[in-house]
């Protein structure tokens, strides 16, 4: 402890575990409004600096553990929609807390920021070899730019702290490159969100929606091999995963917010010699521009079950079925994204595809996703389309390694689309 106290943590307080054999320090930390996962990933930085001075100094103790973890609740889109919940750790108070309150309470205090840093600061331990073949592997160009300038090594095990001038650089890079390190999906799937969703898109009315589509697409074409789960075929796990995130970074405390617009407001006048946008860099296709068109080919060659090519905006809704899927969306508190509500873009592209198939087609999972943005939407969707009678109950359809999901209309969606045929013959007529 005598080391810790002259090395960055004056004051510390510390005591004897109760059976005598451990040690306990207690520290305090300036949270300054920040959110669970913020304080986690602190508290990780610490941990992970602390064990690497054991390492380093081969100190005569067994194992090092940081206490006190905050839980971290994932939210659906729903009320009170608890989607997972990942346990915290409690921390027991000092044995001699009572003999000693004055010193408990002025122990060493650190901010978040002070932590991660630490953590941000343990060099990579991996064999040089395999450094110098990841460093090659992820190098780029440096440019001249505004935010200050990282090695391309420090991308695995660095994410700056916002405040930071290299943040933005940082975000750059991550969304060029792609994952560079195992277990890091969520970490910088989070800060990718937060610069998309508070700074790129700001202001835009689907920016959720957007960010979800965008970084759900990162993950899947620059994976790199990183995510177990896409390597295992659990495509909808991870997409369900991103589009959690995502919810998780519509929540910032107000020191962040405040960050932000600052940042924002730098921006709209001109205080940076180069905007960084990534937008055009997620949704960019072999270096290609974003263009927002939707492809033809539903379905294609890499799934073993019947294919069908449609241009989706060549059926629209009946106006019907539009009028009813409008009225759910207004009863049931929906937003609009786009100018229309979401579930009638999903459901012009979705029942047009069986309309095109005289009224039954197989449909895969993904395209699904591609048509509502993520695993979850699709899901609700669908469900939200039985419950209106539009179309049928698909349970026991898929078979898994031959065939997509049977979907069906049921004879009134049928009879609306029939009905807006002949209209839209007998005007054509006229």
């Amino acid at each position: 402890m005598g080391w810790l106290v002259d090395n960055g943590f004056p004051e510390l307080f510390w005591s004897k575990s109760t059976n005598g054999r451990g040690v306990h320090a207690y520290l305090r930390v300036d949270k300054a409004g920040s959110n669970a996962r913020g304080l986690d990933q602190a508290l990780s930085g610490l941990e992970k600096w602390l064990k690497h001075q054991l390492s380093v100094r081969k100190w005569d103790i067994q194992d090092i553990e940081v206490k006190g973890r905050p839980p971290i609740f994932s939210w659906g889109d729903e009320r009170y929609e608890l989607l997972g919940l990942k346990m915290g750790s409690l921390a027991k108070l000092p044995v001699e807390a009572l003999d000693r309150p004055l010193d408990l309470m002025n122990t060493t205090l650190k901010t978040l920021g002070d932590l991660r840093r630490l953590g941000e600061g343990v060099p990579d331990v991996r064999e040089p070899e395999e450094r110098e073949h990841n460093c090659t592997t992820y190098s780029l160009p440096l440019r001249d730019d505004p935010f200050g300038e990282i090695d391309d090594e420090d991308l695995k095990p660095f994410v700056p702290d916002p405040r930071n001038r290299e943040w933005p650089l940082w975000v750059e890079r991550m969304a060029r490159l792609g994952l560079v390190e195992d277990d890091t999906m969520a970490e910088v799937v989070f800060e990718l969100a937060k610069w998309l969703l508070w700074i790129e898109l700001h202001g835009e009315d689907d920016r959720e929606e957007r960010t979800t589509d965008l970084l759900q697409k990162f993950v899947l074409e620059k994976h790199n091999g990183f995510v177990t789960r896409l390597v295992e075929g659990k495509q909808g796990e991870v997409l369900s995963h991103v589009g959690r995130i995502v919810e998780g970074a519509c929540d910032m405390p107000s020191e962040s917010k405040e960050l932000f617009l600052r940042i924002r407001q730098r921006r709209q006048q001109g205080g940076y010699k180069r905007l960084i946008e990534i937008v055009p860099i997620l949704g960019s296709v072999d270096g290609e521009a974003e263009t927002g068109a939707v492809p033809g080919n539903l379905i294609t060659e890499k799934y073993d079950c019947t294919t069908y090519s449609l241009s989706l905006s060549d059926i629209p809704l009946p106006p019907t079925i539009e009028d009813k899927l409008i009225l759910h969306a207004k009863t049931h508190g929906m937003r609009r994204s786009a100018g229309e509500y979401p579930v009638v873009r999903f459901s012009r592209r979705f029942l047009g595809v069986l309309r095109h198939n005289r009224g039954s087609a197989r449909i895969h999972t993904d395209d699904l996703i591609s048509m509502a943005g993520n695993v979850h939407q699709q899901d609700r969707y669908k469900k939200i389309l039985r419950g209106l009678g539009l179309v049928r109950d698909w349970t026991g359809s898929y078979r898994r390694g031959s065939a997509s999901s049977l979907y069906r209309l049921t004879d009134e969606a049928k009879q609306a689309y029939e009905e807006a045929y002949r209209r839209h013959q007998r005007t054509a007529a006229v």
